[in-house]
């Protein structure tokens, strides 16, 4: 409202339902990570400001225009980082050096930091995240059922090779709701690292379970899209459409990967991009 000079330090942070933002043009100041991880569109920034904080839009997955304004003389280190749906940024004549890192960074810490603060994932150990250790089949559905606020099952899983208490609710909940259909006949693996394609399949079997609207792409951009499974097919172009997945960089080409092992960081991105879709 007018009459404010400064958004403060996290003050619209996660709100991922938040879409539009009018801002008084008393504003002169966005605090840091003020806007961080919201579900914010577009901005039109106050003609008189002249600040955005540190990683004040960092994970802004929706957000795709920015408009700032002429008199902005600083921004912060990482204030658009990770925020991927980008078309449009102007900056001002007025901004004579763009900070280290505006728009990138090591492409997995923001997306883990938002997953292990959301509660979707967790450590490994205490300080300790492992970004490159494989995801297996049983953390991906567990990781799904704590999204969906550990729902309990009507039954117990019809899989014979469920051995850990941690994870039997959870696969139990998937396969009821036919999520999951396992490996073989009466088996799941769930210790099995999980790929790429059945990663997204089991969130595109969740997501249609919902009715929601379906974001769908072609896969004819990526060289290797040709190696992606039949059943896989709808969820991948699902996940491209969603941008849930942005292909993996490998010798110079940007691939799908299809049959690559996910790794945690990589679920960390998956995770915390499929959740902004607000369907729990």
């Amino acid at each position: 409202e007018p009459g404010v000079t400064k958004i403060g330090n996290r003050a619209f942070a996660y709100l991922t339902n938040l879409q539009r933002v009018t801002i008084s043009e008393s504003v002169r100041e966005i605090g840091d990570f003020a806007f961080g991880g919201s579900g914010v569109t577009s901005l039109v920034l106050p003609q008189q400001m002249n600040r955005i904080g540190e990683s004040a839009f960092q994970m802004c997955l929706n957000l795709d225009m920015v408009t700032m304004p002429a008199r902005l003389d600083s921004i912060g280190r990482f204030a658009f980082n990770h925020a991927e749906g980008l078309k449009s940024i102007v900056i001002p004549e007025g901004v004579t050096e763009l900070p280290e890192n505006m728009l990138d960074l090591d492409w997995s810490t923001g997306y883990i930091t938002g997953a292990v603060a959301r509660g979707l994932m967790n450590g490994t150990d205490a300080g300790t995240f492992e970004p490159n250790l494989p995801l297996t089949r049983a953390m991906v559905v567990t990781i799904l059922w704590r999204i969906c606020g550990q729902p309990m099952a009507n039954g117990s899983a019809q899989f014979s090779d469920l051995t850990q208490d941690w994870y039997r609710t959870a696969v139990a909940w998937a396969q009821e709701h036919n999520i999951v259909n396992g490996v073989d006949v009466g088996l799941f693996a769930p210790d099995l690292p999980i790929t790429r394609q059945d990663f997204v399949t089991i969130l595109y079997r969740f997501f249609s379970g919902k009715g929601a609207e379906m974001q769908m792409a072609s896969l004819n951009a990526f060289p290797d899209h040709s190696a992606v499974a039949d059943y896989a097919q709808a969820a991948m172009q699902w996940a491209v459409g969603e941008r849930i997945i942005s292909g993996n960089v490998i010798d110079d080409q940007t691939l799908l990967d299809p049959i690559g092992t996910a790794t945690r960081a990589q679920a960390a991105k998956i995770f915390l991009t499929f959740n902004a879709l607000n369907l729990v």
